[in-house]
């Protein structure tokens, strides 16, 4: 079980990066791009990579090969991604269409 949680680890901060890089280079979304890490408890290291926050990946919770927290983490994280993504978008709309 503990490979399977590391596999899913390592594959939801890749992708989670992948997102965070590309809205940084959209520049209606950049703010997005400062707040999602929050949001999602991780935090990007100087050279750009992410890795869990200390108190996701400490003792508790993540930390511990306690699968039924991550799953329940990333069942969250993507809550809040999918409510990101429809109230967001109509937020990027209407600044666009005020800077015209």
């Amino acid at each position: 079980m503990f490979h399977r949680e590391e596999e899913i680890k390592t594959k939801f901060l890749s992708e989670l990066q992948d997102l965070i890089m590309h809205l940084e280079n959209l520049p209606e979304h950049s703010n997005l791009a400062l707040s999602l890490p929050e949001m999602l408890g991780v935090e990007k290291l100087p050279s750009g990579l992410f890795r869990w926050k200390s108190d996701i990946e400490g003792s508790s919770n993540l930390g511990s090969s306690n699968f039924p927290w991550l799953l329940i983490y990333l069942n969250q994280a993507e809550a809040n991604l999918k409510l990101i993504r429809l109230t967001w978008q109509p937020i990027a709309d209407s600044l666009i269409t005020l800077e015209k």
